[in-house]
């Protein structure tokens, strides 16, 4: 899946394509502009929307690391990391600077809400 659709083959298309391979390795990871090195080394993006203000950024493993990535990361509008959590998300949502989010765990039918003051 790259960047760009690429079906159709025009030059400009096959270009940023061929940029994203070599520069990015081809990954879905989320990087800093200008760093090669991803912000989560061994997840790809799911899930990456603006919401009040912050970037939700929700991740799934792409390999079996000691070092487990993060499975969801929100970041201010200056690019820090206001929140990261290795637990397996399962949906969130921002409201003003509230994050809410419920995990990916069979606890019976119940689902635990998760409130996160992100100031």
């Amino acid at each position: 899946r790259p960047p760009l659709s690429v079906g159709g083959g025009t030059p400009e298309t096959w270009e940023a394509y061929a940029l994203w391979e070599q520069t990015l390795g081809g990954t879905h990871g989320l990087y800093r502009l200008g760093e090669t090195e991803p912000i989560n080394p061994g997840a790809e993006v799911v899930e990456l929307r603006q919401e009040n203000g912050y970037l939700y950024s929700l991740f799934i493993n792409i390999e079996e690391t000691p070092a487990q990535p993060y499975q969801l990361m929100v970041f201010d509008r200056a690019g820090q990391t206001v929140f990261k959590t290795t637990d397996p998300v399962q949906f969130g949502m921002i409201q003003e600077d509230y994050l809410v989010y419920t995990l990916n765990r069979d606890q019976g039918g119940e689902n635990v809400i998760y409130y996160v003051d992100l100031n």
